[in-house]
């Protein structure tokens, strides 16, 4: 997993559509609002594909039976002996119950994961076009070098829809990056990196490499947020407004269109 504090990137911006209260909330107490996967645009987004054609091979059948019963509930437990019969014996079974295991995957995902996305891109046109209002929202620029912004993780972009297979079971740590950071590489012009936290319902206590959010927002450090910039149809008087009144040490800047070909540019 590739962080952009390993990278030399300096500064990474988030897109978001113009909200006042939103952008007064961020300024006022240094904080950004992370964002559950069950809300994100692409559908194959931290969801995870397990190959169930696998188990007609005995020996990962064998792995998969072992998985599955390591990750039954307590009143599971009962039945274990009963199931790993059949899981062994009836294939179908164990496909379905694959296939079961999948969408429980997924709803645990949305469940505990909650994300910020970042790009080092502040000029996107697709970007302004999907996640900043059309133009009419705000991009807000970070300090790369910050503790939190530079843990950020950078987005893998795939042909193909990775399947994670019974062999890389004992290797989580492989694991988690193809359910959390792979996309399909229609998606690369993102460039996209991303700051993982847990759900506060999820993990009680925040750890040194794993933030945890509170009612999905997350604090950030001092200085981590250097500058909002305005898209070109945006409403600059109201953003250099409020940041002039909240937090007027931050730098206010706007995207401009050019006139002469298809690009942005961003001016003080």
């Amino acid at each position: 997993m590739r962080r952009a504090a390993d990278s030399a990137i300096t500064c990474l911006y988030h897109y978001e559509a113009f909200n006042r209260d939103r952008l007064k909330d961020t300024l006022i107490n240094q904080r950004v609002h992370f964002s559950s996967p069950q809300h994100f645009n692409d559908p194959w987004d931290c969801h995870p594909w397990f190959d169930a054609t696998e188990v007609l091979d005995p020996v990962l059948r064998s792995k998969w039976v072992r998985f599955l019963e390591r990750h039954l509930t307590a009143d599971q437990e009962q039945t274990l002996a009963a199931k790993y019969f059949v899981w062994q014996e009836d294939i179908p079974f164990l496909q379905r119950t694959i296939g079961h295991m999948i969408d429980s995957i997924w709803q645990l995902n949305a469940d505990r994961w909650r994300m910020y996305c970042l790009t080092p891109h502040p000029t996107s046109v697709l970007m302004w076009s999907h996640y900043g209002d059309k133009h009419r929202g705000l991009c807000l620029e970070f300090d790369a070098t910050a503790a939190v912004i530079g843990r950020a993780l950078q987005v893998r972009y795939q042909e193909n829809l990775p399947a994670i297979s019974a062999s890389s079971f004992d290797d989580w740590g492989a694991i988690a990056p193809s359910i959390l950071l792979d996309k399909s590489i229609v998606w690369a012009y993102e460039d996209e990196y991303r700051v993982l936290a847990r759900d506060s319902k999820a993990d009680a206590l925040p750890t040194d490499f794993l933030p945890v959010t509170g009612k999905d927002f997350l604090p950030l450090p001092v200085g981590a947020l250097t500058a909002v910039i305005a898209g070109c149809n945006a409403d600059l008087d109201a953003v250099t407004s409020i940041v002039q009144a909240h937090a007027p040490s931050i730098r206010v800047q706007r995207c401009v269109r050019a006139h002469n070909k298809y690009a942005l540019s961003i001016e003080a």
